[in-house]
């Protein structure tokens, strides 16, 4: 089942997520089929995360593999809120329903 992951870091800039990513890039993290969407909004220096992924174990293993040690080592809060999606489709599915 697909799940729906958020975070709120706290006082994260651009800068510094730019930083994140640069390394999980570098690490092959971002290399995983099943991470759907990812967004990154709110206040430029304290940004929140959200992800689409197909399936929780999918999640859990990009988060304790991969993302977390990252996050950790840079000084991030690492509490993430993960729930599971009833339902997902694009706006165009939408109207045609």
């Amino acid at each position: 089942m697909a799940i729906v992951t958020h975070g709120h870091p706290g006082g994260m800039t651009m800068d510094m997520y730019q930083e994140g990513n640069r390394r999980l890039r570098e690490s092959g993290a971002f290399q995983v089929p099943e991470h759907l969407f990812h967004a990154c909004y709110g206040d430029p220096d304290d940004l929140q995360i959200f992800g689409v992924w197909q399936t929780r174990e999918a999640w859990d293993r990009f988060w304790n593999e991969s993302c977390r040690p990252i996050m950790v080592e840079m000084g991030y809060d690492t509490s993430f809120t993960v729930y599971e999606i009833h339902s997902l489709f694009t706006v165009g599915q939408l109207a045609e329903r």
